[in-house]
């Protein structure tokens, strides 16, 4: 069986809606652009493929299903940027992007793939408000 290997845009335009709504989650929760980032991981990526199972322990049978079906296991969420500086060890570049602010409307997403990282700026919505 072949596994097609995806770029870090592909997989980011794969799973965008995913990582916008947890974005929007994330929001509604009080958590913040310079605190909080949503990640995107290639499971079948062997750079990457043991952090995944390390992140979604349970993951491992799923993403064999998923396969099977012909499907592109992925694994995403959300998490603070604090969280990410040990698998991102010896990417400076990487975590100095992180620790800047991405500005007004944007998170930052890190994409594990490729046998690398790549972070990509997530615009999102702003969160709808109530009038009280």
């Amino acid at each position: 069986m072949t596994i097609r290997i995806y770029t870090c845009r592909e997989l980011f335009a794969m799973a965008h809606k995913h990582l916008h709504d947890i974005v929007m989650r994330d929001l509604a929760a009080g958590r913040d652009r310079n605190t909080t980032c949503v990640f995107l991981v290639d499971v079948e990526d062997p750079t990457w493929a043991a952090y995944a199972a390390k992140l979604k322990p349970d993951g491992p049978p799923v993403w064999a299903s998923i396969r099977s079906r012909g499907g592109k296991p992925l694994l995403w969420g959300s998490g603070q940027k604090t969280e990410f500086a040990e698998p991102l060890a010896g990417y400076d570049r990487v975590l100095k992007t992180l620790a800047e602010d991405p500005g007004e409307g944007i998170f930052h997403a890190i994409i594990f793939g490729q046998g690398g990282v790549l972070v990509l700026p997530l615009v999102h919505a702003e969160p709808a408000t109530q009038d009280r």
